[in-house]
């Protein structure tokens, strides 16, 4: 049997605006039989983005958007295109708010500066009637969500990163000033109407890696400082001594832009096209980026995804066996990495289209591909659901077992499960799922597959959607289908009874549990009350901090403490307690018993006592300190430091820069991704280091005698593992670009240091 344990909720509750999607506007009708109109209708897209990605640099001319016909700018091709009113009426009929992409192309002239990077010219009186005449309604009434300042610059755009960031800030400036004309001269309220800019790449027009091929690290910071003033340093040298490309296109972009500008820009864009499996990271690491540039510098920064699927036309995936159920099975995995990193919108592409990833095959709709009933079901049944943890320890929240993933959203009431098969044949899974929740009053289910005998990872297979009697599939708890290879199960249930844990966390969510009541009478809500001091009692008591900076002690039993809002501070007091701070900044002691210890939002800090306790950072720059006892640590977001105590401590550093300090006991400690520093102290520990994840891992104190190595990779054999000296002398190990660990206490021998770590390494 097949168990699935939630560790609390993860990642921003989805939205309908995840579920938007590209129209081409040189293909296709905007209604009638066969037309964007009824596939939009078919399924559900919130948002239509207008007229597409290169197409748009190449054919989209803003001083003639209502023309059937357009024509190419480099190459004189006139070709069909659906004209803006059509588009934009079309929108309307469906209920889909619009986005509408800006080409840049022609935007720089000729002259170039003392940089060798061309001069904006920009047509600005053309731009402005453009924005003025959408607007307002001069090419019909629709939801105007956003203008987008080009296509892919480095691509389409012909641009290098310098040349886009100073188009970005021109175009930026006359569209929010338009904007504010429209709004001043007529009344219409523009202040929804979002600013998008890409951001940067190393790819093509814009690839430093090549311009900067053959020169030193150092050698480059210079160069860029004395060209764009970036005020760079060695921060952006990664722990595999190459520089940081992406960071620095995105340094050059924002500070071509400006501060000031920057002010007037609602998000960043990014195109994501995935190629996992086959290779990992392709999913969150442009949205990685972004947060780790512009969110981080400008914290309200929204971020946009305005084209992804699984990446077609491409020597990873083979069209017979890559795509149909199993590209079905990796747009889930994309929709739950924006729901991961915080991506505000976004855009499937294409809709129609002859590629291997299209939702509609072709040059008009006839029927939805895989991806497109795949698509139909996350837009009807994910919008309100956040994501539940079954797995603490992997970026990644499905269960996963053999030949089957179980993914499990929460939201309004219902948990919404997708049990997808990677087996290679038929089989019944079974899934138990009381740990998800006690009880429910419906369920309804379908299954997503291909017809009889047709291949589950072809693109010309039909998709079948089945609706399922579940009386044969589930029996109390347990869920028991059976699957043929690919399959996809989805199953909500409605009006559910959440398990003990998950309604522990809903309460910090603002779900159903408003008021808490203890036993002796006393009521404590969530009404705006500051600064409360609450003290428990003899008894099991349940208490609700209010939104202030409070004060909670909570007795002599086992008790339940929610802090809110606020920075708080809390003692768990004696027993076996449960407590989730909530947001701010929080101290948090847990006392004599087996306690858990949840923080929140905030640099918060805790401190275990006795007892064997669970103890989770969550977000935040947390200080952690576990106290006596064999503890858990989970530090999660950001940057943390976690200790052990004395006991056999178990501690997950999770993202960010972490600091995992063992102490005494047999520890065990996984860094995770990011920048860590890990120290074991006495005893037999156990470093362990996942080869899924990017991280550059210093371990203080490795004892061969003693202590232990682990790696785990499904690709193991595809690492070239390399040995050499660092900066200070230690051994460094590199197993890829992005992976690397330096044991800070043993001296690189150039004789003996390769041996000695393929021995440490068990290899």
């Amino acid at each position: 049997m097949n168990t699935i344990n939630p560790h609390g909720f993860y990642g921003e509750i989805a939205t309908s605006d995840l579920f938007g999607g590209n129209v081409l506007a040189n293909r296709g009708n905007a209604t009638g039989e066969g037309s964007y109109e009824q596939l939009a209708e078919e399924i559900g897209v919130s948002s239509l983005r207008y007229p597409g990605g290169s197409l748009t640099e190449e054919y989209f001319d803003l001083s003639n958007p209502d023309s059937p016909q357009q024509v190419g700018n480099e190459t004189g091709e006139i070709v069909d295109f659906i004209p803006i009113s059509d588009f934009l009426e079309m929108a309307s009929s469906v209920k889909a708010s619009v986005s509408i992409v800006i080409p840049t192309r022609n935007m720089l002239s000729n002259a170039v500066d003392e940089n060798g990077d061309r001069i904006v010219d920009i047509n600005e009186e053309g731009l402005r009637d453009f924005v003025y005449d959408v607007v307002t309604g001069v090419y019909g009434e629709a939801d105007i969500l956003m203008f987008e300042i080009g296509n892919e610059y480095w691509g389409s755009g012909r641009m290098n990163s310098a040349e886009y960031g100073r188009v970005a800030k021109e175009v930026t400036e006359i569209i929010a000033d338009e904007l504010a004309f429209v709004e001043e001269t007529t009344g219409i309220d523009t202040e929804e109407i979002r600013i998008g800019v890409q951001m940067g790449a190393n790819f093509n027009y814009a690839s430093l890696s090549v311009q900067y091929d053959g020169m030193s690290p150092q050698g480059v910071i210079l160069d860029m400082n004395e060209k764009y003033n970036l005020g760079i340093d060695d921060s952006i040298i990664r722990g595999n001594g190459e520089v940081n490309w992406f960071e620095l296109s995105n340094k050059i972009i924002i500070g071509e832009i400006g501060s000031e500008t920057i002010e007037l820009i609602d998000g960043i864009i990014a195109h994501v096209y995935s190629k996992e499996p086959e290779v990992e990271g392709q999913r969150d690491f442009l949205l990685d980026v972004i947060n780790d540039t512009w969110v981080d510098s400008f914290p309200d920064m929204e971020i946009y995804v305005t084209e992804w699927n699984q990446h077609a036309n491409t020597g990873a995936f083979d069209e017979h066996e890559d795509y149909g159920l199993y590209q079905a099975q990796e747009m889930l995995n994309i929709v739950e990495e924006f729901m991961a990193s915080g991506v505000d919108s976004a855009y499937v592409w294409p809709l129609i289209q002859n590629t291997e990833s299209t939702l509609s095959q072709g040059f008009s709709h006839t029927e939805l591909t895989v991806a497109g009933e795949m698509f139909a079901i996350m837009q009807e049944t994910l919008p309100g659901k956040q994501m539940i943890d079954l797995d603490m320890r992997s970026d990644e929240t499905e269960a996963v077992f053999e030949g089957l993933s179980v993914h499990a959203f929460y939201g309004n009431g219902e948990v919404v499960f997708y049990l997808m098969s990677d087996s290679p044949t038929t089989g019944t899974f079974d899934v138990y799922a009381g740990g998800i929740f006690n009880g429910y009053e419906d369920v309804f289910g379908k299954i997503l597959g291909v017809g009889i005998g047709e291949d589950p990872g072809s693109n010309s297979s039909n998709a079948i959607v089945q609706e399922i009697n579940t009386d044969g599939v589930i029996d109390g708890l347990t869920i028991s289908a059976e699957l043929n290879p690919g399959e996809i199960l989805v199953l909500t249930f409605s009006r559910v009874e959440l398990s003990n844990e998950l309604e522990h966390e809903l309460i910090e969510l603002g779900g159903s549990i408003d008021v808490v009541e203890d036993p002796l009478g006393e009521i404590f809500d969530d009404e705006p009350v500051t600064d409360q001091f609450i003290k428990g009692t003899v008894l099991a008591d349940t208490i609700l901090g209010a939104n202030g900076n409070d004060t909670i002690s909570s007795g002599l039993n086992n008790d339940t403490v929610y802090g809110g809002l606020g920075d708080d501070s809390i003692g768990a007091g004696a027993g076996h307690d449960f407590v989730k701070s909530g947001d701010g900044n929080d101290f948090v002691k847990g006392g004599v018993g087996n306690d858990t210890l949840n923080a929140g939002a905030g640099n918060d800090a805790i401190k275990g006592d006795f007892g064997s306790d669970i103890i989770r950072g969550r977000e935040g720059d947390d200080w952690i300190d576990a106290g006596f006892g064999d503890d858990e640590i989970y530090g999660e977001s950001d940057n943390d430091t976690l200790k052990g105590g004395e006991g056999s401590d178990t501690i997950f550093g999770g993202w960010g820069e972490d600091i995992l300090l063992g102490n005494d006991g047999d520890d065990f400690m996984d860094g995770g991704a990011g920048r860590n520093t890990l120290s074991g102290g006495a005893g037999e520990d156990t470093f362990f280091f996942d080869l899924e994840d990017s991280f550059e891992n210093s371990v203080v104190d490795f004892d061969p005698s003693a202590d232990k190595l682990e790696l785990n990779s499904d690709n193991q054999d595809d690492f070239e593992i390399s040995v050499h000296e660092g900066e200070n002398g230690e051994v460094v190990v590199n197993f890829d670009d992005d992976q690397s660990i330096s044991f800070q206490n043993h001296i690189y021998d150039e004789d003996n240091s390769a041996s000695d770590v393929f021995a440490w390494l068990g290899l």
